[in-house]
């Protein structure tokens, strides 16, 4: 999606979506990555066993991973603004951002999550 952002594309993202997003996001912004690999495996565990039972804490995986896909591409949006506006510099910030986030949702929700999840089960 950040792709299709880049090469012209709109993905609209109503503002109240992105408001959610972020009131669900900004709590955990300085947990250590430890805390999501424990939920991941938690949210893997009620997938192999067909639980009904919410988790513990009340920390929704799906929902995480949603609010982080909102806020990736909003923060694209805001810096295709940006740099149509010609602000070179700040666009180059939020470049940086978009990066960080970008990876660390690839690598905690990414190709290895869905291995980990796959080599567990027995499907």
């Amino acid at each position: 999606l950040v792709a299709a952002l880049r090469d012209g594309g709109r993905v609209g993202i109503r503002a109240d979506v992105v408001t959610m997003a972020e009131e669900l996001l900004s709590p955990y912004d300085g947990f250590p990555r430890d805390y999501f690999q424990e939920r991941l495996a938690d949210f893997h565990s009620q997938l192999s066993t067909s639980s009904d039972a919410p988790p513990i804490d009340g920390f929704c995986f799906p929902g995480y991973q949603a609010a982080c896909l909102v806020r990736v591409l909003h923060m694209e949006a805001t810096v295709t603004a940006i740099r149509a506006a010609g602000d070179r510099d700040e666009a180059d910030k939020y470049e940086s951002m978009i990066e960080t986030n970008s990876q660390y949702c690839s690598s905690l929700f990414g190709k290895e999550a869905a291995l980990d999840f796959l080599s567990s089960t027995g499907w």
